[in-house]
């Protein structure tokens, strides 16, 4: 009896979980474009800069890495050099993630139009000191929670305040699952199917042991 109760049991978490999507968001080329020439390539990032995480790696609109050269873009701390996009889609309405953020020299996030990440650093060493800068220890944090069904795009504004390389470096997560309250209301068909078999089994099993007794 047990045995038979804990499959029904599974049935229905596995109705509350189907159709669960984890949507990755890294620097690596896909969905992502740029201000100045569209397209973002793969730069080599100095020894300084930090590991990129799996999935991810340093991008820029050009080749502004490591042995790009001597490279001075605009020292005007007000202005960013260029502005990173990327797009991706929420399939589902309950949504949970987090990103991380690298960028020489520094960056702020904006999420469909509106701020969600630190205000740039313009304070240097190897690049900005502290979030968002290049080194390990200096990313961003930033939680993506409560985002709505359907398309958004994130924006990175990148500075650049002294000569040198550039380049951007984010990596994240968000789980996209339906709402449970919908989900469990309106069942796919073979869920159902699962369901009824796993009760008519229940119901099998005590009309057996009623039998058992009687004869007894």
């Amino acid at each position: 009896m047990r045995t038979i109760l804990s499959l029904a049991a599974g049935a229905l978490l596995s109705v509350a979980s189907l159709h669960a999507d984890t949507v990755l968001i890294n620097s690596d080329l896909m969905n992502e474009a740029n201000s100045l020439t569209g397209s973002n390539v793969f730069v080599v990032p100095p020894p300084q800069w930090a590991l990129p995480p799996l999935g991810a790696a340093w991008v820029s609109y050009t080749n502004t890495g490591i042995g790009a050269g001597s490279f001075s873009p605009l020292n005007n701390t007000g202005t960013p050099v260029v502005v990173f996009t990327e797009t991706f889609y929420l399939p589902h309405t309950q949504n949970l993630g987090w990103l991380q953020v690298w960028a020489d020299d520094t960056a702020q996030v904006f999420l469909d139009g509106l701020a969600i990440g630190p205000a740039p650093n313009f304070s240097q060493g190897i690049c900005a000191i502290g979030p968002i800068g290049c080194e390990q220890n200096e990313y961003a944090l930033i939680f993506l929670n409560g985002l709505s069904q359907g398309s958004h795009t994130l924006s990175f504004d990148v500075f650049q305040v002294g000569g040198g390389p550039m380049g951007l470096l984010y990596t994240g997560s968000i789980d996209s699952q339906p709402d449970s309250i919908s989900l469990i209301a309106t069942p796919e068909p073979e869920d159902i199917l699962l369901l009824l078999t796993c009760f008519g089994l229940v119901g099998l099993r005590s009309r057996r042991a009623w039998a058992s007794r009687t004869r007894g």
